[in-house]
């Protein structure tokens, strides 16, 4: 995860471009994606959670999307090169002002009560990030006995069948939707990860 000031955005790989032509690197798969939309929906919940702020649709999304490509950064390193999900955050979302029925911008240097506010509300968010995470199953292939193929090559042929075990809270909320889950399950964490539970 990747925290910074200011701007109130919520973003994802990819954010880089490829030097010749300025070609943005390749966008994650469907699945990926839509995994990314439910799981932003949840992490921007936690983050609203605290004080009611939120982080306008407009500024969630690929970076290349909602902000702009740039030369690089640690979440693109980390998505193409060893397949970990990078989020940045930057802090700072406006606020609404019912007095005014306007919404304010806090600025890249808020006083220290604001600041306060902010770190507390996007510590939420980060939370909510590793709930994600949490969620995530883990993915285990034992493999057996090394055996060549009729093309000289070694293989490796797996010991027992993979099969897919309990439901994680990640596809619960995925098949049932952020607001339904919200409502209807606590969230708790277990020895084995995050869970969801009537």
């Amino acid at each position: 995860m990747n925290t910074h000031s200011y701007g109130g955005y919520f973003m994802w790989p990819p954010g880089a471009y490829k030097a010749e032509g300025r070609e943005v690197l390749p966008r994650v798969d469907q699945g990926t994606e839509a995994y990314f939309w439910t799981s932003s929906d949840y992490i921007l919940s936690r983050a609203q959670e605290y004080r009611g702020t939120a982080i306008w649709p407009g500024r969630t999304g690929p970076v290349t999307d909602v902000l702009y490509s740039a030369a690089g950064n640690s979440a693109d390193e980390h998505w193409y090169n060893r397949g970990i999900i990078g989020w940045d955050f930057e802090v700072g979302a406006d606020i609404y002002d019912p007095a005014t029925g306007r919404f304010t911008a806090v600025g890249f240097q808020p006083p220290f009560a604001e600041g306060h506010e902010e770190a507390m509300e996007f510590a939420n968010g980060n939370i909510g990030i590793l709930e994600v995470a949490r969620a995530m199953p883990p993915t285990r292939v034992s493999l057996g006995h090394r055996w060549r193929s009729s093309s000289g090559s070694l293989g490796l042929r797996p010991s027992r069948s993979a099969r897919v075990s309990r439901r994680t809270c990640t596809t619960r909320l995925m098949a049932v939707g952020r607001r339904t889950a919200r409502r209807s399950w606590r969230w708790r964490g277990c020895a084995r990860g995050f869970r969801a539970s009537r």
